[in-house]
């Protein structure tokens, strides 16, 4: 990803591309062009200064491709994006999770990653990937050092996330198709027991 630093906010192309045919590589291709502010200023997440910035292009061009899954062909709009985004962030709210805390996550390449990465970062998280080649002691001495209040994990992974769990004891884990699940209910509650 290119940044260009001005004075002003970069305003990003309403694209990005997701390659999720190797688990060698992610490759997200944003184009950025910097713009004047608009009108109506800056989208500010809770106290922080930080702009949220999925927030804003949902709010502008709430039916544009915001990312495509090369291989799987999947796209996502900024609505899509910015809606799982929030409720996977009210997840980590509801789990106890607050600003400063880390998330590790160790799934695949895909989209799940960015959806992760901005509801971590709408509730000010820190986002730990953890590459899914390395041992699982590697791995554990990551975490013991990273601390993070959550690892979420892909079944695809379950055996080295299992492992990874018995060396670090304490960590509170969460399987990313109870991730999905957990959010798809905030979503729909369904009625009151």
């Amino acid at each position: 990803v290119c940044v260009k630093v001005a004075d002003r906010p970069p305003v990003i192309s309403p694209e990005m591309r997701i390659s999720t045919g190797s688990p060698k590589t992610l490759k997200v291709f944003i184009g950025l062009k910097c713009g004047p502010r608009t009108a109506s200023g800056h989208i500010l997440t809770r106290d922080m200064d930080a702009i949220d910035w999925l927030a804003k292009y949902e709010l502008y061009s709430p039916d544009k491709t915001a990312i495509v899954e090369i291989e799987a062909g999947k796209r996502f709009t900024f609505q899509e994006l910015n809606k799982q985004a929030n409720r996977y962030a009210q997840l980590f709210t509801n789990l106890g999770l607050k600003t400063g805390d880390r998330v590790a996550a160790l799934f695949p390449n895909g989209a799940e990653i960015l959806f992760v990465l901005f509801a971590a970062t709408k509730c000010g998280i820190v986002f730990l990937p953890l590459n899914h080649k390395l041992a699982a002691p590697e791995l554990a001495q990551i975490i013991e050092n990273a601390a993070p209040g959550l690892m979420i994990f892909d079944n695809y992974f379950r055996t080295l996330a299992d492992d990874v769990m018995n060396l670090s004891p304490g960590l509170r884990s969460l399987a990313l198709d109870d991730l999905r699940t957990e959010a798809s209910w905030l979503l729909n509650p369904g009625p009151p027991a």
